[in-house]
């Protein structure tokens, strides 16, 4: 089965070349920043095959492996029972899908319930933002990058990451129709030092253009352990690259993006 495409205006993925970068980390902040400073109603997939992505987050509703029946019958029958899967961080505004737990299901998803899934979500939400992991060996990352308005490459500086996302460009990406401009560069985890590559190095190795860096910072195991997000410690230097992210979603979404003292 081919992967299926609707006109979408309100899906944004982030993925990643190789893992342990904080995609998901990116992906709870960033809703964790429209949630504060817009009015939209936002609804986030962890669909990530190979990880629930709930380390940062008090999780106990349902998780995506629990779904799959549903998801192969597409019996779901409204609205409410849809968002009774979510936990609801706050009501009308954050909802989170835990991702799979099932080792044996990671490659057992189907486009079509992964659609089945994006679909609902699409209707149920202002905006859907999914974290797709950074394996792409099964059909959630195949139809999660298809449904998306902008996909969101997350990478720090390691030359690993940057020869990966070259490596998958060539065998998977483009083969698969896509071009370097139908997507974004953050480079997480960022330091600025000599030993390092800078942003333009990385750009001129991966020529995808860079919307912005996130500024490493210290709280990522308190983070863990406190089952907080990044997002929710007062670190602004952080923050702003998160912010960045978020305005370019707003914008996209025709959502207000407003200002407030964190």
């Amino acid at each position: 089965m081919y992967p299926m495409k609707e006109i979408t205006s309100n899906v944004f993925s982030f993925f990643s070349p190789i893992g342990n970068v904080g995609t998901t980390t990116t992906t709870i902040s960033v809703a964790k920043a429209l949630q504060k400073h817009t009015n939209a109603k936002i609804g986030v997939l962890l669909l990530n095959a190979y990880d629930d992505g709930t380390d940062q987050l008090n999780y106990k509703s349902t998780f995506l492996d629990e779904l799959k029946n549903q998801l192969g019958t597409q019996l779901i029958e409204n609205q409410n029972e849809f968002l009774s899967y979510f936990q609801m961080i706050e009501k009308e505004k954050l909802y989170i899908l835990g991702g799979n737990r099932n080792t044996r299901l990671e490659r057992m998803f189907t486009v079509d319930e992964i659609h089945y899934l994006i679909k609902l979500s699409k209707e149920a939400f202002d905006i859907v933002l999914i974290d797709g992991g950074s394996h792409f060996d099964n059909a959630i990352m195949v139809q999660v990058l298809q449904e998306s308005d902008i996909r969101y490459v997350v990478l720090n500086q390691q030359v690993k990451a940057i020869k990966k996302f070259n490596y998958i460009y060539n065998d998977i990406l483009y083969p698969l129709g896509y071009k370097k401009d139908d997507f974004l560069m953050v480079i997480n985890q960022f330091e600025d030092e000599l030993h390092l590559p800078t942003n333009r190095d990385i750009y001129k190795e991966m020529d995808v253009t860079m919307l912005t860096t996130i500024i490493k910072n210290s709280f990522g195991l308190l983070a863990e352990t406190e089952q907080k997000s990044l997002y929710e410690y007062n670190s602004p230097i952080y923050q702003e690259g998160i912010h960045i992210i978020s305005k370019s979603i707003a914008s996209h979404s025709s959502i207000e993006f407003e200002q407030k003292e964190e």
